[in-house]
């Protein structure tokens, strides 16, 4: 899901630490693509939820840097090369 929102141009607030350990933290940075919460801190998560809402300029820079972000990570023909040479190195016994 993290990845589609960026992939069209929506920033990301994950909302729990468990959200952070399943890899958030390796697509989003906090302040140029998505904006990340402490667990618990509903005050913080309020204020940013709604800097998003009433800061333009703030939710369109996000949402342009998740998009950039994912596209030059995430671009299909990238990610069969990478694929590529990781069965290629599985296959050698290059682990």
């Amino acid at each position: 899901m993290k990845l589609m929102s960026k992939l069209f141009c929506l920033p990301t607030v994950p909302l729990s630490f468990e959200t952070l350990l399943n890899g958030c933290n390796e697509i989003i940075e906090d302040g140029v693509n998505g904006l990340i919460i402490p667990p618990k801190n509903t005050d913080l998560l309020k204020e940013k939820m709604r800097s998003m809402l009433e800061n333009s300029p703030l939710r369109n820079q996000l949402k342009q840097h998740a998009r950039e972000m994912i596209v030059s990570r995430y671009e299909q023909q990238q990610v069969w090369e990478a694929l590529l040479e990781e069965y290629g190195r599985v296959m050698r016994c290059e682990m």
